[in-house]
């Protein structure tokens, strides 16, 4: 009995906020003993922490400021409406993705992705950010990397960078 009052006790404070203004716009909620404390997002120009208080300022000045104060203030949470989802584009040829395997031998790093009709600078570091290797006019083919050791490493390729292990 009593876990179950306990329960139906927590129950609110579990749940997330919920404020949403009347015309569904976003809203800055804070959460006090008193219940939450919507205030439309447009409306507030700042949220200042001073001593032993939290001012919500608005943008009207006069409406000035909602002060709470700080030991009551539980939560502050913006709940926002997603407003759409971006398209995803494939962008230019020299956008994609670098991958890099370092074969089972441990002596040859393979990157996949790259035009290899486009030449670049590609630079091995180590994580320290010392340069170990560098091949200018790179195109694309296999790279040898039996003379590092066993560890993490950074390829820079242009201006796209990947790690690999090996």
């Amino acid at each position: 009995m009593k876990k179950s009052t306990l329960l139906l006790l927590a129950l609110p404070l579990l749940l997330p906020v919920a404020a949403r203004a009347v015309d569904g716009s976003d809203v800055l909620v804070v959460r006090t003993s008193g219940g939450d404390k919507p205030n439309v997002i447009d409306e507030v120009r700042r949220i200042d922490f001073a001593g032993d208080k939290v001012n919500v300022v608005y943008r009207d000045t006069q409406a000035a400021t909602a002060t709470y104060a700080f030991d009551d203030v539980s939560a502050i949470a913006f709940n926002l409406l997603p407003t759409g989802v971006e398209a995803v584009t494939a962008g230019k040829p020299d956008d994609a993705a670098l991958l890099l395997r370092v074969m089972s031998d441990g002596n040859v790093l393979k990157v996949s992705g790259w035009d290899s009709a486009r030449q670049a600078t590609l630079e091995v570091f180590n994580l320290q950010g010392m340069t170990l290797a560098r091949l200018a006019g790179w195109h694309g083919q296999d790279v040898d990397v039996s003379d590092l050791p066993a560890g993490v490493y950074v390829v820079k390729i242009g201006n796209k960078a990947a790690k690999f292990i090996k």
